[in-house]
């Protein structure tokens, strides 16, 4: 079960109080989806970066999990790093991701070892001040884990020389 915080504030003689409790709320699983389908992982993947969701975010990465992120040099292991990877990410005005879908490609390494790759386009900011970054990226995925995600790799495109 996931559980929430929830306060309680009052005045009582003019000192106020606070009560904490826990609110137990059950975990919606997407592991029936993602079973056999990577694509489903990626999506959801997706609607948590562009929610700021990076609790239910982490939730996709395995304990162990490896990062390598689109816009840090750091090689990102275990909960911790990547946590504070979107942290930090999520404090930019605007933030949103898109997949260009034509560009994804699947492997089936094994019946739950899977991988998917694209490309997919970062946004931020609002009004005329939008800044689009396209990535290319990589995960791999044990569909048999609750977290699937074991290996995500993403680096923004390198630019062609001219001339």
């Amino acid at each position: 079960m996931k559980q929430d915080m929830a306060m309680e504030k009052n005045c009582h003689r003019g000192r106020w109080n606070y009560q904490l409790w826990i609110v137990k709320r059950p975990k919606i699983s997407n592991v029936l989806v993602m079973q056999d389908n990577p694509k489903a992982t990626l999506d959801l993947w997706i609607s948590r970066v562009n929610e700021l969701a990076v609790e239910d975010l982490l939730d996709l990465y395995a304990e162990n999990a490896v990062l390598l992120p689109t816009f840090s040099d750091a090689l990102l292991t275990g909960k911790d790093g990547i946590r504070s990877y979107f942290e930090e990410l999520g404090g930019h005005q605007g933030i949103e991701v898109s997949v260009v879908e034509d560009s994804l490609i699947t492997q089936s390494l094994s019946d739950d070892l899977q991988t998917i790759g694209g490309i997919y386009e970062w946004r931020f900011g609002g009004g005329d001040e939008v800044v689009t970054v396209e990535a290319r990226f990589t995960y791999v995925l044990d569909l048999s884990l609750t977290s699937p995600i074991l290996h995500h790799h993403s680096s923004q495109l390198p630019r062609k020389p001219t001339g």
